[in-house]
């Protein structure tokens, strides 16, 4: 991965996570926002990549091996935002981004969050609309409703970010990588 953009306080970096992932120090990342290729969207020409795969099975365990690497980097106080949208399967919705959730809850992950992304002038696609955007936190054992992790803050995200308290929500890890 190569460093996109760094000052005193924050590093991001940019490039395939199943390469440069794991050449990162255990518990080092303190926030994770990403919005990995939709499966069966677009071809970057690039061979092997990520939402290429032959079907939407394949891509959800690809993509929740990735997040197993996130784990491991991931603070126990970190964050992890993922942007997934949809794509069609037999004249439908495929149901991707539900379907990923499901997929990192059997993975020890705990849906926390959902928050609706209202897009009134979305770009390059040419429709209107909004996509699910699930916030996954690591935290530590022992997390329950009554004594909230710090980071299990409500509220909207700026303008254009509404929260959705109707929809299931985001992910934390058990604390125990």
């Amino acid at each position: 991965m190569n460093v996109f953009y760094q000052d005193d306080q924050v590093t991001l970096l940019l490039g395939d996570a199943r390469q440069g992932i794991p050449a990162l120090p255990a518990q080092s990342v303190h926030c994770v926002v990403t919005s990995p290729p939709f499966w069966a969207k677009r071809d970057y020409g690039v061979d092997g990549q990520l939402g290429r795969e032959a079907n939407l099975e394949d891509f959800l365990s690809t993509l929740v091996a990735v997040f197993r690497e996130v784990r491991r980097v991931l603070r126990d106080d970190g964050t992890c935002w993922v942007e997934l949208g949809d794509s069609a399967l037999d004249g439908g919705l495929a149901n991707a981004p539900h379907r990923f959730a499901e997929a990192m809850r059997a993975d020890g992950w705990y849906w926390r969050s959902t928050v609706v992304w209202a897009k009134p002038a979305p770009m390059p696609e040419s429709v209107s609309g909004w996509k699910w955007v699930q916030c996954r936190v690591k935290v530590k054992a022992g997390w329950d409703e009554k004594h909230p992790h710090p980071s299990n803050f409500g509220g909207g995200l700026g303008e254009g970010h509404h929260s959705s308290a109707s929809t299931g929500g985001a992910f934390s890890g058990s604390g125990s990588v």
